[in-house]
């Protein structure tokens, strides 16, 4: 059943290619051009038959002239031997320049010649007869012949013709030709237009699966190239021209940023500690102003010292130091501590986690993204409000997505979704019924120091435990997803499972 399934997927994927290459500019491009190539080609084709056929219909007409002329001649000379000398050759049936004659009375009755009979109904145009008969030869079949007349001085009469049955057959012939080069030139058009389609697809693709990362926030991401002067090629290495530039960028903002933090936070720590010692010195109304001092001195510390933890977390490779990680028992210890935080506010917390789910990770940093969040709904969940924390294997992918690190570690064939259904993966869901946030905002609230307005001086904060959360998901290799719950946010996380032994 495995191998059933697997084979069907990659049978919808392959027809998923081919829709997709059958409706891109591409295809549109490479078909339209071919086709083009062979309508002029086909037109030329044409041109070139119309003349061929009328030069040798033209040439059929003079020969008859020029032979009635020697036929008369030679019968003036000789009369009837001398017209049968003139006539005395082998017919050879397949031959345009071979004739055929009849000499007949002025009754019609054949004298002689090599044809049964005077034609009578013939159709005459231009001075021209064109007719069927019987040949004098016993074998013979009925022929379509063309042929001028002409009256002999004694009353006689003299007919040449021709075989029009060669001609035919090349008019035939060529129009076969020219269908089956239409229709051979069309499949291969079609052809030649779906393979360079899927070539340039299949390019394409490649630069938008490598662009969709760059935009979840891998700025490691470079395209592969190659020797080839070609513009993709070019293009490709342009690109990662342009992401080493921006890296470096963002590497300097950050280090700057990392370094103003750890560089302050030794002087304030001092001057904090200065501070606490001036207010044992001082009475209880001037320890008090001073105490002001301290309390926005810690602001300032625990602000620069989360910029550091998030400067630790992308810029640590923690992999080597996962371990298996039971989800339902790190939610009840992360609950356990805010339990009393909620009971303040009347806040009820309700887990439903399904059992036996494990994943790789680092139980310090998630048990810090989960208390991130669970304090975040907290915080904006009015006094008698309900958060619920959902653990379950597999996944909806509704919402906004915020992270989508899953993709650079799972996805060979790099499709542009995840089977999030699959219980390969789990997800942990962090429910609240709060104010919400506006879904114009869902990205920037993971955007270090970004605060709703409406929040600011109300809740206090720095406006980085959400960027915490982003960096040790990424860290994970998991993926972000919010959504309304109107009213409330669902922040929804998801992870790749690992298989219990």
């Amino acid at each position: 059943m495995p191998a059933l399934a697997d084979t069907r997927s990659r049978f919808e994927a392959r027809l998923r290619a081919l829709k997709l290459a059958l409706k891109s500019y591409a295809f549109r491009f490479f078909l339209s051009s071919a086709l083009i190539l062979v309508f002029i080609g086909l037109i030329i084709f044409i041109s070139l038959f119309t003349f061929m056929t009328v030069q040798a219909s033209l040439e059929i007409r003079q020969s008859l002239q020029l032979e009635i002329v020697r036929i008369q001649q030679a019968y003036a000379q000789g009369g009837v031997d001398g017209f049968e000398r003139a006539t005395s050759h082998d017919n050879i049936e397949y031959n345009l320049s071979n004739f055929y004659y009849l000499l007949a009375d002025q009754a019609g009755k054949r004298i002689a010649g090599d044809l049964v009979a005077w034609p009578d109904n013939a159709e005459r145009k231009n001075g021209r007869m064109v007719f069927e008969i019987d040949r004098l030869a016993r074998d013979a079949d009925t022929v379509k012949l063309m042929a001028v007349e002409a009256a002999l001085p004694d009353g006689n009469r003299v007919l040449v013709a021709r075989n029009l049955r060669l001609l035919r057959v090349f008019i035939e012939n060529i129009r076969f030709v020219i269908l089956l080069f239409f229709s051979v030139s069309v499949v291969l058009c079609l052809g030649l237009a779906l393979i360079f389609s899927l070539l340039s697809l299949t390019r394409l693709e490649k630069f938008n699966i490598g662009i969709r990362r760059i935009m979840r926030g891998d700025l490691s991401q470079r395209f592969a190239t190659s020797n080839s002067n070609a513009e993709p090629e070019e293009l490709a290495r342009n690109l990662n021209r342009m992401l080493d530039v921006i890296a470096s960028l963002m590497d300097d903002v950050k280090r700057v940023s990392d370094n103003i933090a750890h560089d302050l936070r030794t002087p304030l720590t001092r001057h904090r500690n200065n501070l606490v010692s001036v207010k044992n010195r001082l009475g209880d109304s001037e320890a008090e102003s001073v105490q002001e001092l301290i309390t926005e001195t810690d602001q300032l510390l625990a602000t620069f010292n989360a910029l550091l933890r998030i400067a630790r977390i992308e810029s640590a490779n923690r992999s080597t130091k996962f371990e298996a990680l039971d989800l339902a028992k790190l939610l009840q210890d992360v609950i356990e501590l805010y339990e009393p935080l909620a009971a303040d506010k009347q806040i009820g917390i309700n887990l439903q986690a399904e059992g036996n789910i494990e994943i790789l990770g680092d139980r310090h940093l998630l048990f810090q993204a989960v208390a991130n969040l669970l304090d975040n709904a907290i915080k904006f969940t009015p006094t008698g409000g309900d958060i619920s924390i959902v653990l379950r294997a597999g996944s909806s992918v509704s919402g906004v997505e915020i992270l989508q690190a899953l993709s650079t570690q799972e996805r060979g064939d790099e499709s542009n979704t995840l089977d999030y259904r699959s219980k390969r993966y789990c997800s942990l869901e962090i429910i609240d019924s709060g104010v919400g946030v506006n879904p114009d905002n869902y990205k920037k609230m993971f955007q270090r120091f970004y605060r709703e307005e409406q929040s600011r001086g109300v809740h206090p904060g720095n406006g980085l435990g959400l960027s915490m959360v982003h960096a040790a998901i990424n860290l994970h290799k998991g993926a972000i997803f919010v959504e309304d719950n109107q009213p409330g946010l669902i922040v929804r996380l998801v992870f790749l499972r690992t298989p219990r032994k």
